[in-house]
């Protein structure tokens, strides 16, 4: 097994006992890293899987697509829920809380989601061209995003003022 095509995301499960990559072949396989071997391969996007992120207690898998799609992968049954897009999707990250998804899209725009329901709770323009990147700050509070702008920026998730910008 493994990807035929550059692997663009990885991360470990929260428990610590799977890895999950997602790759330009479409696909996002989940690993044993005890064992080394692959041991799920979700194959339902249609192009470039570019971001993925484990739910705080590791029963979900949200990805984003080159296919404008955000989907949520239920791990116990392998359903998914998706939305999908205008534009292309770079990055996805569950909030620590397990409250909120975050995304970032090929416009500079930060967008956040209900995990359960994939409604939109929020979005605002946060870089000049594309945001390729976040990480969420461990309060769930705030979000730190870069962008082909050149610029890092730690926003407030309540009212999206900026509190540091580099």
């Amino acid at each position: 097994g493994g990807h035929t095509r550059p692997v663009h995301s990885v991360c470990w499960s929260p428990d610590g006992t799977r890895l999950a990559s997602a790759s330009g072949d479409a696909t996002i396989r989940i690993w044993d890293p005890d064992l080394g071997a692959e041991t799920l391969v979700l194959n339902d996007h249609r192009l470039h899987v570019r971001g993925i992120s484990w739910s705080p207690d590791g029963k979900r898998l949200a990805s984003t697509s080159h296919d404008q799609t955000i989907k949520i992968w239920n791990l116990t049954d392998y359903s998914y829920e998706e939305v999908t897009q205008p534009n292309r999707i770079y990055y996805v990250e569950w909030s620590p809380d397990g409250s909120q998804l975050v995304s970032t899209n090929i416009l500079g725009v930060v967008k956040f989601w209900d995990p359960d329901t994939l409604m939109l709770t929020g979005q605002f323009k946060a870089h000049d061209g594309g945001s390729s990147n976040g990480d969420w700050h461990p309060d769930s509070k705030r979000i730190l995003t870069s962008g082909a702008d050149g610029k890092l920026k730690v926003w407030n998730v309540g009212n999206h003022k900026t509190s540091y910008v580099e």
